[in-house]
């Protein structure tokens, strides 16, 4: 695959005098792929570990056991993110129900003077 190669061009003189373009490609192996790979999700795990327990490692537990752990802390912190987006979108509708509650009660204010005010009018009306 060209893709997975990494490619270098060099120039090569020639006894001729002329300049040519070649290629030298250096294959990575599938071995050091998966090698690369696998240091990449060390490190990751590691400092997830670092970052749960930063002085005690778990040297004696499985694999299974570490990624139901890793897992399980994965499952907590995404938890954690929807329990705080809840609780603000909790906040904001709060917000906005009780700016529409006051939205509400200043129209029945304004509806209620607007009424009193024809019954007066109404009132005058009647007497004269």
């Amino acid at each position: 695959m060209e893709s997975s190669r990494v490619w270098s061009c060099r120039r090569e003189s020639r006894a001729s005098g002329s300049q040519t373009l070649t290629r030298e490609s250096s294959p990575l192996l599938p071995e050091v792929r998966q090698e690369l790979r696998s240091r990449v999700l060390r490190s990751s795990v590691l400092d997830l570990e670092e970052k749960e327990h930063p002085v005690v490692r778990k040297t004696e537990e499985s694999f299974c056991d570490r990624a139901l752990r890793l897992f399980r802390r994965l499952l907590y912190q995404l938890q954690l993110k929807w329990q705080a987006t809840l609780a603000w979108l909790r906040e904001k509708v709060a917000a906005g129900f009780q700016a529409f509650c006051n939205a509400v009660e200043a129209i029945c204010s304004a509806f209620n003077s607007f009424c009193t005010s024809v019954a007066q009018v109404f009132r005058s009306a009647v007497q004269a």
